[in-house]
This record gives C-alpha cells, structure tokens and sequence, in this order.
C-alpha cells in the first residue's frame, strides 16, 4: 500500500508502530526517573567545592547556598515535568493520527487489490462504507452545516484518503464500465472537490450520484450549488428543479432555485421561491435574509424590513443582515434607526466597508457632515475603488465648504466608474456653484445621457439657479 509517497506493509508497519510508541514512553520514564532520583539525593557525591579565589568579598552562609540549590532543583524539576508533559500531549496526537489513518487504509488496500482478488458490489460499497466512517465524512447537502462537517474532517491524513479512494473507485468503474460506489459515495467526493475549489469535478461527481439514484435530491441540489458558483445559472436552476422533482418539501432546493432565479433577474420569481422555503422551514435564516434582498429589490422596503428582522432574530451576528436592514431603513427615511443598524453590522464586521458607507450616508442625511466624512473615509481605507464612497467623500466635503478638494473626491469616483450619472450631477453642481457654467454645463449633459431622471432634478436644484436663462441648459433639461 502506497501512501504519502512511501510504501506500507501494514502486516509489518502495524506492529513497528506500537512498539516504537511504547519504547518511546519507556525511555521517557527512565529519564524522568533518573532525573528525579538526582533531584532526591540519590547521586553520587558532588565533587569538592573550590576554594573562591581571594580576596573574598562577603562569604555566603551555608544555608543559603543550600534553599539556592533546592530553588534550583525545583526549577529544574518543573522544566522537566513541561517538557513530559508536551511530549506526551505530542503523542497522543500521533497516536490518535495512526488510529484515524490505518483503518481506512486497510480498507483502500482491499479495494485497490480488485483487479487480481475481485470483490462484490456489495464488498465494494461496505469498504468504501468503512473508510468514510473512519473519516467521519457522511452524505449532506452544501450549505453551513454540511460544509463545516467537511471541512473539519479535511486534514492532511483524511486528504490523502480521500484523493486515494477517489482514484481506486475510478480505476474501479472504469474496470465494471458502471459505478460501483453508492450514491452516497459520489456525492462525498463531489461535497469534498466542492471544498477543495475543483467545481467541474464536484459537478461530474454529483452527476455519477444521480446516475445511481436518479431521484437523489442531494445531489441535484448540491449540483445546482455548483454550477450557480460556475455562473452557469439556467443549468443550476434545471439543477435544482430536478430535485424539486424528487423532493417536493426539499427547503435547501427552494433557496437554490430562489438564489438562481435572482441571478437570472427573475426577482418575482425568485421572491416566490424562498417563501416556499420560508413556509417549509420557518427557521431558514439565509431564505429570510435573501427574501429580504428580493423584496428591496422589488421597493417593497416594509417587507424587506421584516424579513430582516426575522433573519436577525435566527442569527443575531450576521453583519450582511444587519447592512441591510440599514438599507431598508435609509430608503423608508428612518436614518436614526439606519444608523444603528449600520453600527451593528461595524461591531460584528470591523472591517466591512459597505457598512461604513451606509453610515457615512446616513450620518450626511442627518446633518453631521464631519461624521460622514470620517466614515466615508474608513470606508474608501477598506475598499480604495469604491466610487459610491469616493463620491459620498465629496458630498460631504462640499457641505463643509471644501469645494476642491470635492471636486477632487467627484473626479476619483469617475475614473473608477465613468458610467456613474450621480457623481456627473453632483460635479456639475459644483461647477454651476462656482460659476463654471462650461464645465457645468458638459457634466450635466453626461449625466443625463446616462440618466433621464436628472433633467427633472437639474431643473429644481438651487445649484443651477444661474443657469435657468441659458439656452444650452433649457435644451439639456428639456
């Protein structure tokens, strides 16, 4: 048996193992015993003590020399207790490896002996059974649980297992020329490529799953998950119909076809699916956040609110959540309480710099400018190529009277996203403020090219006042 790159006769390694291990916790005693008889008295007689050369300052009392001598074996006593004690935590660590690693490998031996002692498909199976009980990998669906399952049972042994029977079934199939593994059995290895980032194979996996069971709700699910990470979002939700198909009641099939139908721009749709979700499992957390995100998409901002709130009674530290509770709340003009979703989403997720956006946009909204300025600014140290930040920076900046550096702040947002009709507007404010009436006039009609509603706008801002008798204005504003 080949494994970590070594050849292992397990009738031989078996036995070498054990006995090395208790040789080790042999010496280890006799050294701690012969350590510990020395710390006792039981040595031999110290030699002579030489005479301290002279002069001779102060001459230490014989008592003390000997409490510094019990210190000092006290010490050493201590260190070498530590250093047992770390010794033997190191192997049990081994042991447990050994004990985790040689029954499977004694079932891949049997297994990838197949081709010259044949065994039963239900041989077959039962070894394949062992090995992921060994592992204690089991069949599930991909989502938090499932894949925190995987993940734990992903070490550097139960890898190799796991690559190495992923080979011998292959060589296996291939020999039979039809899957010998149960369903189960593919959808692990398509659970574990899924983990390890290897997304075609994980789909061909969970394609074999279904080969065997073509009703395996698992595995078309799982394989809808896949593909969606693949952005091949009309096979995902084929994927996941399939395992409607064979699992009406399937909550995890309803959420993935919901997240399929967003991608495609089906948001009636998908709002659809993840209430059915909702209405199988009234405890799913993701489909109330994600029937959130639909409904705010759809400006049904009430809604969205209460879907938030049920997705944060189900996962208070969710900082997505709360970022977009805040985002309901902005849109329904509530910014004290935005503010405060906005806060919660920072004290779970320091470092989320959609967050520190929506607070330095509230915070503008509410009049405290400085605030918003600070916090548009964490927000760009977050994230330097984010023009919504960068253009909110230059918002602020104008209110407090810093005209060029705004001006500089509306610049940066456009290189980042040409194509971005705020900033155009909000530029071609502060050019109609300063007197600029050319470059006023250019940003304005680029941002009504991108967008129509500015024409409107641009007629009742104050911003433009001095610019209503101007022909070329009347002709862009319309």
């Amino acid at each position: 048996m080949e494994i970590f790159g070594y050849i292992i006769i397990l009738e031989i390694a078996a036995p070498l193992v054990i006995l090395g291990a208790l040789l080790l916790i042999f010496f280890a005693y006799r050294a701690s015993r012969g350590r510990r008889q020395k710390m006792m008295g039981i040595e031999a007689a110290p030699e002579p003590e030489v005479a301290p050369a002279v002069p001779v300052v102060q001459a230490v009392p014989q008592e003390k020399r000997e409490e510094s001598k019990t210190q000092d074996r006290e010490k050493e006593f201590s260190a070498v207790l530590g250093r047992m004690e770390h010794s033997i935590v190191a192997l049990e660590k081994r042991m447990d490896l050994l004990g985790r690693v040689f029954p499977p490998v004694r079932a891949l031996e049997r297994l990838e002996a197949h081709g010259t002692v044949p065994l039963s498909e239900s041989e077959i199976r039962g070894h394949i059974a062992e090995i992921w009980a060994a592992l204690h990998i089991s069949p599930g669906p991909i989502d938090e649980r499932g894949r925190e399952q995987v993940k734990k049972a992903c070490g550097i042994a139960e890898e190799s297992i796991s690559a190495l029977l992923a080979d011998i079934i292959k060589g296996i199939d291939e020999a039979r020329g039809k899957p010998s593994g149960n369903s189960s059995d593919y959808l692990i290895l398509g659970n574990l490529a899924y983990e390890r980032e290897e997304l075609d194979r994980a789909v061909a996996y969970y394609d074999k799953a279904a080969e065997v069971q073509p009703d395996y709700a698992y595995a078309w699910s799982n394989k809808g998950v896949a593909l969606s990470r693949l952005n091949r979002h009309e096979e995902a939700l084929c994927a996941y119909e399939k395992a409607l198909g064979a699992s009406p009641e399937y909550a995890h099939a309803w959420y993935g076809k919901g997240t399929a139908l967003g991608e495609l721009g089906r948001t009636e749709e998908e709002l659809a699916a993840y209430e059915r979700a909702v209405s199988i499992d009234n405890d799913y957390a993701e489909a109330w956040y994600n029937r959130g995100v639909a409904l705010g998409n759809l400006g049904r901002y009430e809604e969205a609110l209460t879907a938030y709130d049920r997705a944060i009674g189900l996962k208070p530290y969710d900082p997505e959540a709360w970022y977009n509770r805040g985002l309901a709340l902005s849109y329904l003009v509530r910014h004290e309480e935005a503010l405060r979703s906005y806060e919660n989403a920072i004290r779970i997720k320091p470092d989320d710099a959609e967050a520190w956006y929506g607070k330095g946009f509230t915070l503008s909204n509410l009049g405290s400018h400085e605030e918003a300025l600070r916090a548009y600014e964490r927000a760009i140290d977050l994230k330097p190529g984010d023009a919504m930040a960068w253009h909110g920076k230059g918002v602020s900046l104008k209110r407090l009277g810093c005209r060029d550096e705004a001006g500089d702040s509306f610049e940066r947002a456009l290189e980042i996203r040409p194509d971005y009709a705020k900033a155009w507007f909000s530029r071609a404010r502060l050019y109609s403020a300063d007197g600029d009436t050319a470059n006023a006039l250019a940003s304005l009609s680029r941002a009504v090219a991108l967008d129509e509603k500015y024409r409107g706008k641009a007629r009742k801002n104050e911003d433009f006042r001095q610019l209503r008798d101007n022909e070329e204005f009347r002709k862009i504003t319309g």
